[in-house]
């Protein structure tokens, strides 16, 4: 009787360690504290920007802006006009002299005695490569001046001629420009620009509304002075605006 009475509290004990165990099994087990280990809460995250976002659109190619010339080279703003007539590209078109004869467009190397006209990429003068660049190279003998003349041209009110006038890179030429042109009448002077490699580049932006109306061959010249061996000369960007 006695061993029963004492057998009663143990099995009680048992039971209730079995049902401790039974319930943290269904709830995830223990942690090695001894503490409830309870599974984590679900949380509702809101949609992050970019998953609220619209698929981004195809890429598209957008057109290069015309070079901005008063940026580039300090000549005046032309975002509302055109170019009507470009120097540098019909400089084949044009035809090349100096008092001693004819000299050939892109000619021979400009260090010949008998003058030189032809085109340089804008990088040998420091400015972007599509910027036209004429270079001219008068004679060092007989004749000191280099001129062409080009096709003929319908001047209209408005028209301006614009161009940047300097030295070929590293050189110290001591020059003189010539704007002239040739109408029914003969040859005409418009306006000559002296320079010395010493002065600032010279920004022409020259009006044409004295012979607006008319049709004219435009002459392009360069003149040096003294012996002038570094006589190269470039005429950049060279045209006539049209607003």
């Amino acid at each position: 009787m006695n061993k029963r009475l004492l057998l009663l509290p143990l099995l009680g004990l048992l039971l209730t360690g079995c049902s401790m165990r039974t319930v943290n099994r269904a709830l995830g087990g223990t942690s090695p504290t001894g503490s409830l280990s309870l599974p984590s809460p679900t949380v509702d995250v809101p949609p992050t920007e970019v998953s609220r976002r619209s698929p981004a659109p195809t890429a598209t190619v957008t057109p290069t802006a015309t070079p901005d010339l008063g940026v580039m080279i300090g000549l005046p703003d032309e975002v509302a006009g055109t170019n009507a007539y470009d120097f540098a590209a019909n400089i084949c078109r044009a035809e090349w002299s100096t008092g001693n004869g004819p000299v050939p467009c892109n000619g021979q190397d400009p260090s010949t005695t008998s003058g030189y006209i032809g085109l340089m990429s804008g990088l040998e003068q420091g400015i972007p490569p599509d910027i036209g660049v004429l270079l001219m190279y008068p004679p060092q003998g007989g004749s000191d001046t280099l001129s062409g003349t080009y096709p003929a041209f319908t001047v209209q009110k408005g028209d301006r001629f614009r161009a940047v006038l300097a030295c070929r890179a590293h050189n110290f030429c001591d020059v003189e420009f010539g704007l002239d042109y040739y109408d029914a009448n003969g040859r005409s002077g418009l306006k000559h620009w002296s320079y010395l490699f010493t002065d600032l580049a010279i920004v022409v932006d020259y009006p044409l509304d004295g012979i607006a109306g008319l049709t004219v061959r435009f002459s392009l010249s360069v003149r040096r002075y003294g012996e002038g061996q570094q006589a190269y000369a470039v005429w950049l960007a060279s045209h006539i605006y049209r607003p």
